[in-house]
């Protein structure tokens, strides 16, 4: 799950260094999404390190310890619900992977943020839905049923996501503002100006 979350800051931490030097340099507002890939890929070979050695880990010496993984990857006891999930995130990362370290992609405005927001699905799958989910198949008496969330998990997901969301506005809006040159310090012209 910490995965994510440093994609995120780094996405974050990349377009707010992009959208002051972009402002420097008179460049274009998108011009920070190519600093935030390059905070983001070495991220990204972070979580592709991540995914291939646990799979190889778990694999290696089959036991009953790897039923999670298995399940996830390739279904166990012709249980497959999250077999298509686990496959994807990894297309989505490895997509986007080989999207970043294409040059004509990242300074493509139309298709870097297409390879932003894969890289981000394709990680929040594999760490979110891929890992909490199968840790719990087979159950500790080693029954084999797979997860469905109930309507209440659900709407507290989706309210927990618009808090988020909510507050990452609020924080993006002020910061944007003071890199943008919108938003200053009231005592700097007054001190300047009674000098």
């Amino acid at each position: 799950m910490f995965i994510p979350v440093y994609v995120v800051a780094a996405l974050i931490l990349g377009a707010t260094i992009g959208a002051w030097r972009a402002k420097r340099k008179g460049g274009k507002g998108l011009d920070m999404l190519q600093y935030a890939v390059a905070h983001a890929i070495p991220l990204m070979i972070l979580a592709l390190f991540l995914t291939m050695s646990e799979i190889v880990v778990e694999l290696y010496a089959r036991t009953e310890h790897a039923n999670g993984l298995y399940y996830l990857m390739f279904g166990l006891h012709g249980l497959t619900a999250l077999v298509p999930w686990f496959w994807s995130s990894l297309v989505f990362m490895l997509v986007a992977f080989a999207m970043f370290l294409t040059p004509s992609v990242r300074n493509n405005y139309k298709l870097l943020p297409i390879a932003c927001v894969l890289a981000f699905v394709g990680i929040w799958i594999e760490k979110g839905m891929g890992l909490i989910v199968p840790g719990f198949i087979p159950t500790p008496i080693g029954e084999v049923t797979e997860y469905y969330p109930t309507f209440i998990e659900v709407v507290m997901s989706l309210g927990n996501w618009a808090m988020g969301f909510f507050i990452l506005t609020i924080l993006l809006k002020g910061a944007i503002g003071i890199l943008m040159g919108e938003v200053r310090y009231a005592g700097s012209t007054t001190s300047s100006a009674s000098r």
